[in-house]
């Protein structure tokens, strides 16, 4: 699909979320053949340390549920 983004070990489907400071894909996780969701963060807010602050809040939050319809947390890059 044109203008998803490319992250090695995924392959995404569409996007599913947009707003000023980040898109959510749906995508694959090929090396264990699982569904995603990806959030990615636009290179602005990275650039300001408190969006990049309350985004890793955001992933431990996450992280933290245990209810069958969220996703896990399994990895978090700021690159």
């Amino acid at each position: 699909m044109k203008n998803m983004p490319y992250i090695p070990g995924y392959i995404f489907e569409s996007k599913v979320s947009q707003d000023g400071v980040a898109n959510v894909y749906k995508g694959i996780q090929q090396k264990l053949g699982r569904c995603v969701a990806v959030k990615i963060l636009s290179h602005y807010p990275l650039q300001e340390r408190k969006f990049a602050e309350r985004f890793y809040q955001e992933a431990q939050i996450a992280s933290s549920l245990y209810l069958p319809f969220v996703f896990k947390n399994s990895r978090w890059n700021n690159e």
